[in-house]
């Protein structure tokens, strides 16, 4: 419906923002990866696993390719996911708690000299004696 249509478009968005890429659909949960990378990312959400993994993957540094894909309507059942404003708020706490967790904890951990370190710092030469 047009009000889901416009939350994918708003959390795309502050996805775009806060990733620095360009992101469409954080919520299409069809995704291609290696092993070593899906079991990286930390998931902690029972209902709402693609924009955690989208984030996680992002921030664990990994590639990112959306290709175009066809959505269709659903034929049988319904959503267990609450209606529309429920969803909404419960996707934007994921997407948010998420960010905290693996772009704004990461960097706070960096700056502290905390953590793993993407790189290695260059080796101090020691002077020759003679």
């Amino acid at each position: 419906d047009r009000v889901r249509w416009l939350g994918v478009r708003v959390y795309a968005t502050l996805a775009s923002l806060v990733t620095w890429r360009t992101i469409t659909d954080t919520s299409f949960g069809f995704r291609g990866m290696r092993t070593e990378l899906a079991c990286s990312v930390t998931l902690r959400q029972p209902q709402y696993q693609a924009s955690e993994l989208l984030l996680g993957a992002l921030a664990n540094g990994a590639r990112f390719l959306e290709q175009p894909m066809t959505m269709r309507v659903r034929s049988a059942g319904t959503t267990k996911k609450g209606n529309n404003f429920v969803y909404g708020m419960r996707y934007g706490r994921v997407m948010t708690w998420t960010w905290l967790r693996e772009y704004a904890g990461r960097r706070a951990l960096r700056l502290l000299g905390i953590g793993r370190r993407t790189a290695t710092a260059p080796a101090i030469e020691q002077p020759v004696r003679s």
